[in-house]
């Protein structure tokens, strides 16, 4: 069985984007919030 070859359509290729737009956006703020509670509560 052979993957899909075609080159999709915009549309899919915007919504990754937008979906890798908002994974690193999500991943920052966790990283923010991660270091403010580690300063606030050291071990």
């Amino acid at each position: 069985m052979k993957a899909f070859s075609g080159r999709g359509n915009a549309r899919d290729e915007e919504m990754a984007r937008l979906e890798n737009t908002d994974l690193r956006e999500t991943n920052e703020l966790l990283k923010k919030l991660l270091s403010i509670f580690t300063l606030r509560n050291p071990r």
